[in-house]
């Protein structure tokens, strides 16, 4: 009988820690990036559903270069969110400068010409595309226009989730 009784600390232990969350950190595989939007897509903002459905918004992010060093890269975000997005109105223009964490996705990465052509488009009610709408399919903020890009630009894709956004601190 007194073995069993020391057998149950060991085993509370050990149970402990099997039982562990061994999910990894918040900040594993994440990086911190100071910026601001300078394009979006409206049609992902129109399309959100209120529900447990994921949303999912695609914008164009100019990155802070380290230290002012270099040529400040743009990236796109895929901002994963359940209902509304967070994302006011005044970080779309591009005038707020932006913290972001986000995850590296290099499996979403896409040419700047397939960013234009994927984004949704306003459909009739027959479900056909609207093309020649006053819709603008991308808008640019902040003076950034399409022409700064080649439409062959490579866009490394990174994934940012809901409360992972906020307003630069300097």
């Amino acid at each position: 009988m007194n073995s069993g009784k020391n057998l149950w600390i060991p085993l509370a232990a050990l149970t402990l820690i099997v039982c562990q969350d061994k999910s990894p950190s918040p900040a594993a595989g994440q990086r911190t990036l100071g910026g601001h939007i300078v394009a979006y897509r409206p049609g992902d903002r129109v399309i959100q559903v209120v529900s447990h459905v994921i949303n999912v918004e695609k914008l164009l992010f100019k990155v802070n270069p380290p230290n002012n060093d270099g040529h400040p890269e743009v990236i796109k975000l895929e901002y994963l969110h359940m209902g509304y997005s967070e994302i006011s109105d005044g970080d779309l223009d591009g005038s707020r400068s932006l913290m972001v964490t986000a995850m590296r996705k290099p499996d979403c990465d896409e040419s700047f010409s397939h960013y234009l052509t994927s984004a949704p488009r306003p459909r009739d009610e027959r479900g056909k595309s609207q093309r020649d709408s006053q819709f603008q399919t991308v808008v640019f903020t902040g003076g950034t226009k399409q022409s700064d890009f080649s439409p062959e630009s490579r866009l490394e894709c990174y994934v940012v989730e809901r409360g992972k956004i906020e307003p630069s601190k300097d």
